[in-house]
């Protein structure tokens, strides 16, 4: 199946902006400490709950019920198709304990 280009992508997601952390492309595991290139979930979330990663999202069906079930735990989802990403994103987006 063909994905198609999502109408609206650039601003829908500009408005997505406080759900989502976009990273730099290259990171430097040498100084990633130093120059504090690392992401500080403490911070991100406004907790220190154990955090879990999901890998590939895609839409964000199993992050937002995951999510949802388990408050005590954080979620960060990543998913690298902007396409895709922007539903995962709006379905989840009143959600407090999960990130994209």
């Amino acid at each position: 199946m063909r994905m198609r280009k999502k109408k609206h992508l650039g601003e829908r997601l500009a408005v997505l902006k406080n759900v989502m952390s976009i990273t730099p492309e290259e990171r430097n595991e040498k100084t990633a400490v130093l120059t504090k290139e690392y992401i500080d979930f403490s911070a991100l979330f406004g907790n220190d709950n154990p955090v879990f990663l999901e890998i590939g999202c895609g839409k964000g069906g199993f992050a937002r019920e995951f999510a949802l079930q388990n408050p005590d735990i954080n979620l960060l989802a990543v998913e690298k198709t902007p396409n895709v990403l922007v539903t995962a994103c709006e379905n989840g987006k009143d959600i407090k304990n999960l990130f994209f």
